[in-house]
């Protein structure tokens, strides 16, 4: 394939088995993340959060490899508590990395990308279903969804394709690393924490990450993609079951096997 291909957030999880794929069909890979864990050879420091950061590592990359023909904006953290409990700081932490992170790549990255590039968002299966406790995320997510669309629509014209990839659940560090605030008070009760239990729970069934990696990339390396793709058998199909009900009845639904009741 012989591509640039830059991927954030490369150093575990999906991010570096998509990194491993691409590297074995015979592109040059650039990861780009705030550690390097496996002291990757072709690695540059930034935290997506730092729009500074940003546009000094695309810089840098530009300048060594003189352009970017695939971009896959990995970067994400997790956050679950109660809204009106969790920290403003972390509140922004999350829209600085899943959203405004993957905005600002995709910005300062354009300029190096021509004509038969892609950009693929790796954004997630909570992008279309609302979660108790995991609202802004689930909204951090549904934005970078929206972005992609419009994005698509607007560099269709210059040959420069997008599409929006949405894991369901997968087995790596992020559940590990998500922010989890399970302060309450007589509002709430023990709701906050056995939902983020109830999750949790399900770590030992989730997908592998190289198995979710494989199926994305066979997704994303397709001549023409779609707009999403959304991956996991359960998440596709509560998203069939969906198209059948009222918002207020699917709504009652999620918050029945999700909300910590």
């Amino acid at each position: 394939m012989d591509k640039i291909v830059v991927i954030t957030g490369a150093s575990g999880g999906i991010g570096r088995e998509l990194l491993k794929l691409y590297e074995a069909a015979g592109d040059t890979v650039i990861s780009v993340s705030r550690t390097n864990p496996d002291n990757y050879g072709r690695y540059f420091f930034a935290d997506v959060s730092d729009k500074e950061s940003v546009k000094a590592a695309v810089s840098a990359i530009a300048r060594e490899y003189g352009g970017i023909d695939v971009l896959i904006n990995n970067s994400g953290v997790g956050i679950s508590g109660a809204l009106e409990l969790l920290q403003d700081d972390k509140i922004e932490q999350v829209f600085s990395v899943d959203l405004l992170g993957t905005i600002f790549m995709t910005k300062y990255a354009l300029p190096y990308m021509g004509r038969g590039a892609r950009i693929i968002n790796i954004s997630s299966a909570t992008a279309y279903f609302a979660l108790p406790f995991r609202g802004l995320y689930c909204s951090a997510k549904a934005g970078v969804n929206m972005f992609g669309y419009s994005l698509r629509a607007e560099l269709r014209p210059l040959g420069i394709d997008v599409t929006n990839v949405c894991p369901g659940d997968v087995k790596s560090n992020f559940t590990l690393n998500r922010i989890k605030n399970f302060e309450t008070n007589g509002r709430y009760g023990g709701r906050i924490e056995k939902a983020a239990q109830g999750i949790d729970k399900n770590d030992g069934k989730r997908m592998p990450a190289a198995v979710m990696a494989r199926k994305i990339f066979a997704c994303v390396t397709r001549k023409k993609t779609k707009p999403d793709y959304l991956i996991g058998g359960k998440v596709v199909f509560l998203r069939f079951i969906s198209r059948f009900m009222t918002r207020n009845a699917f709504l009652k639904l999620t918050d029945r096997f999700f909300g910590g009741h």
